[in-house]
């Protein structure tokens, strides 16, 4: 990029460099943040609206209402293990819960030979684990006693059905049954509670995903990538998603109520999802929470369902499903109830979900790697945008043909700053070039960095794809080539420009390569091979055309 400026440095197309550059930077590192603290974030194209809630709110099941866990499990504690191909799960008669669950295609680090924990009630000793996720349901009634995350359920063994049950002394039995949705990371909830008693009883179901630590230590979400406590909830017309940081959770102890229906809540990590999805009629109260547990951290994303009165005799049944798996796109997509909304696009959405679909589309076509689906996306989207780059390129040419007409007039109008800017003017005006038509490219490029850098944030498909030395395309390169290889890249395009006449902007261009090289060092491996090719096709097509014109 060349921009035309008069030998005073402090002269205005300076200025407006600098501008360019700190808003480039502020875009780049807080679209997101400035977006949801402006405008807040909503689903489904609706307008955000304040939504009222009610003056008095049926309280929210948190774990504080539960008795401190034991230090061992029970030795009558049955566990029952169900195995199919997306998952491993372990049930525990106390709780009548998962104990763990393993997602069994995927690894917590690239060289672990066992499956992803993303569900960890307890460890062994019995204390909850750091950052471990669990999901715990009960019930709650005025006198009467529910079953809670320690209540000793006995188990009716099934292989593939898991079934509990428990009976409380004034006459209620409760029956929970867990049905895996084949080829999916969905499990649907059953819960039934018969009332022996000769009074009708009144009790209120809950579910909630329960997190230990906050985040877990290999992520932590920033102002590009939102995760932590999320959901998506239908309030009369409008369907929104509702997010709460940690942070926030731990600073205002619980969020406020929301009521409504449909949609999902539950907690999410970078590239995993543990949700509650109520059905999409039934009406339910949910609630972010926050507490302090013997010193450690519990941060909680409750439902609350209807309180459903028994009759003597009678019977009731609600039933929910929970989704615990990764946050790919079509898998989320394809589970519904909108769980897709769990990614966070970002200010750039359609951009971003455009490349997101054409790289996917690239990646089913070429050999099984995502390091070459992205040079090869970065070859397409110079092609698509050859035309307008061309043009600058002639331009830029032009200027760089001239650049001893240039020297000359700066040399006779070395202390005339008012006679050099017009007699530039003048000789740009004769050779028809327009000085800033160098900036064409780079104003491309800059929203789709923005939105390549998104999509590597955000695609599940990057986590642990290897590339060359690369083990994993989403971390930065562990040996730093790409980054330095970028940094040369940027200095050669660069040497191609004409060179600035403002001696501040030619010092700023002169140091830019070193300071992006620094700044890309930790940059995710498939944003920087992105950049590194596109710097390489714009070089070949640059020299071509200084070649071609002469100018080299």
């Amino acid at each position: 990029m060349a921009l035309y400026d008069s030998p005073n440095s402090n002269g205005p197309q300076t200025g407006r460099l600098l501008l360019v550059l700190v808003v480039c930077g502020l875009v780049l590192l807080g679209s997101d943040y400035l977006t949801q603290a402006l405008f807040g974030r909503h689903v489904l194209g609706t307008p955000v609206k304040s939504v009222a809630t009610q003056t008095t709110p049926a309280p929210v099941t948190t774990l504080a209402a539960v008795a401190a866990v034991e230090a061992t499990p029970s030795v009558s504690t049955t566990f029952i293990d169900v195995k199919n191909s997306r998952s491993s799960a372990n049930f525990t008669t106390q709780g009548a819960t998962f104990y763990t669950l393993t997602l069994n295609q995927y690894r917590e680090d690239i060289t672990d030979p066992h499956g992803y924990l993303l569900l960890n009630d307890k460890t062994p000793n019995g204390i909850a684990a750091a950052s471990a996720t669990a999901v715990v349901m009960g019930w709650q009634g005025a006198g009467i006693e529910g079953p809670t995350h320690n209540t000793k359920w006995q188990t009716l063994a099934s292989a593939t059905t898991p079934t509990f049950t428990w009976a409380n002394s004034t006459g209620q039995r409760f029956t929970r049954t867990f049905k895996h949705v084949p080829d999916s990371y969905l499990w649907r909830v059953t819960e039934r509670v018969e009332n022996t008693a000769a009074l009708p009883v009144t009790l209120t179901p809950y579910a909630q995903v329960v997190r230990h630590g906050g985040y877990i230590k290999t992520e932590r979400s920033n102002w590009v990538n939102y995760f932590g406590p999320m959901g998506l909830i239908t309030q009369g017309a409008e369907t929104l998603l509702k997010e709460y940081s940690f942070g926030d959770l731990k600073d205002d102890t619980q969020s406020p109520p929301e009521t409504g229906e449909g949609g999902w809540w539950g907690i999410t990590a970078q590239y995993f999802l543990t949700a509650i999805i109520p059905d999409a009629t039934t009406q339910t109260t949910r609630q972010f929470a926050y507490r302090n547990e013997v010193g450690t951290e519990v941060y909680t994303a409750g439902v609350q369902f209807a309180p459903a009165t028994v009759a003597p005799a009678g019977t009731t049944e609600i039933a929910y499903t929970i989704y615990a798996g990764p946050k790919h796109y079509p898998m989320l997509k394809e589970a519904g109830a909108g769980l897709e909304q769990a990614i966070s696009w970002g200010w750039f959405e359609p951009l971003v979900k455009g490349l997101y679909y054409v790289l996917v589309w690239v990646h089913s076509l070429t050999l099984p790697n995502w390091g070459v689906a992205v040079m090869i996306l970065t070859l397409l989207l110079k092609i698509a945008t050859f035309p307008l780059a061309n043009t600058s390129y002639r331009a830029m040419a032009k200027m760089k043909k001239l650049q001893p007409e240039v020297e000359g007039l700066k040399k006779k109008h070395a202390d005339n700053q008012q006679g050099m800017a017009m007699a530039m003017m003048g000789l740009y005006k004769e050779h028809k070039v327009n000085p800033l038509s160098g900036c064409w490219p780079m104003l491309i490029q800059i929203p789709i960095f923005f939105a390549m850098y998104k999509v590597v944030l955000v695609m599940f498909e990057f986590r642990h794809a290897s590339f060359l030395w690369m083990p994993d395309l989403a971390v930065h390169d562990p040996f730093y080539v790409l980054p330095i290889a970028m940094g040369i890249s940027m200095w050669v395009q660069f040497k191609l420009n004409p060179t600035p006449t403002d001696p501040v902007q030619e010092m700023m261009f002169k140091w830019m390569p070193l300071m992006m090289t620094v700044m890309f060092l930790w940059f995710p491996a498939g944003l920087v091979l992105y950049w590194l090719t596109n710097n390489v096709l714009s070089i070949g097509q640059q020299y071509f055309i200084l070649k071609r014109t002469k100018a080299v």
